[in-house]
């Protein structure tokens, strides 16, 4: 089933930001810098197929996540917005620097949505990073 309601926005000081939000052409993805502001409609739209959908609510709520605020009081990092419903709320917080137990697997699970042309390896996977490991 179809969320009723997906956003996932992030964006990094002096970094990347990205934004992956359910509309009614589809799953739009966009991937930017501090300086280049997201598009009002993406160049990238992404169709997840029902069974896609219903896995990544299940694994989602197998991760059984509580978001909480850093302990830290840094002010410069990233500032992460997360709303997804289905039935009902899955998921919803904004915070900076998240860093709670299961983040980086739901950043994972929703990186695997994006997966297109454009993205072949998801949104979120940056070829630059993984450069000096070859």
């Amino acid at each position: 089933m179809t969320p009723r309601k997906f956003k996932y926005e992030e964006t990094s000081f002096y970094g990347s930001n990205y934004l992956v939000e359910l509309t009614e052409r589809g799953l739009e993805v966009q991937h930017s810098t501090s300086c280049i502001p997201f598009l009002k409609v993406s160049d990238v739209v992404v169709k997840p197929t029902d069974s896609e959908w219903n896995n990544f609510e299940e694994n989602v709520r197998s991760l059984c996540l509580i978001p909480c605020e850093p302990d830290e009081g840094i002010c410069d990092g990233s500032q992460v917005e997360c709303h997804i419903t289905f039935r009902n709320k899955l998921l919803k917080f904004d915070i900076s620097n998240p860093s709670f137990d299961g983040f980086d697997d739901l950043k994972n699970l929703i990186n695997q949505l994006t997966f297109c042309s454009e993205y072949p390896k998801g949104v979120f996977f940056d070829e630059e990073d993984y450069e000096d490991d070859v």
